[in-house]
């Protein structure tokens, strides 16, 4: 809802400067992932194990809403961002990552468009919407189905990839 009410609110040039730079993050945090979670590790061993504790808990919470505000406000590579948020604070392997990713995005995606439907219903553009929500649902199937499938490393790669492809197109417009 959050992020459906600044897209509804905020200037468009607003969009146009923000939306990059969040996938840029997205994609730095994915890539760097197993960097930070094995340094993460080594101190673990140094200090001894922390237990799960409610600060990584509400970490996951301010993540996940910051990914989910952003998704729908744009929902264009929301799973990238949420995917590098919490593959740092948790330490999940990628595929469990990337189906948290799947249901989120459901989720937020059914959230945000009930909003635009009550609030802004005679701003949609209907046919577009079908086809966005038609490619959504699978993209959603292909992306869960080949996910499991795929080592860690090419996921990761295919993921930091297709950011750089959004980035690049959304910045030349």
């Amino acid at each position: 809802l959050t992020g459906a009410w600044l897209l509804l609110t905020l200037p468009a040039e607003v969009f146009a400067t923000v939306v990059p730079v969040l996938l840029g993050v997205a994609a730095v945090l994915v890539a760097t992932q197993p960097l930070i979670n094995r340094a993460l590790a080594r101190r673990q061993e140094e200090d001894g194990p922390a237990p799960p504790g409610r600060g990584r808990l509400a970490a996951v919470g301010v993540g996940s809403y910051a990914a989910s505000t952003y998704g729908g406000y744009f929902s264009a590579s929301q799973g990238v961002l949420l995917m590098g948020i919490t593959g740092l604070i948790t330490p999940q392997p990628i595929q469990r990552l990337n189906a948290l990713k799947n249901i989120n995005t459901v989720t937020v995606n059914i959230v945000a468009a009930t909003a635009y439907v009550l609030v802004a219903a005679d701003q949609v553009v209907w046919s577009v919407a079908g086809l966005m929500a038609v490619g959504s649902v699978a993209g959603g199937w292909a992306g869960a189905t080949v996910g499991r499938r795929l080592p860690g490393p090419l996921l990761r790669t295919a993921i930091v990839v297709l950011a750089g492809v959004a980035i690049a197109l959304l910045v030349r417009r």
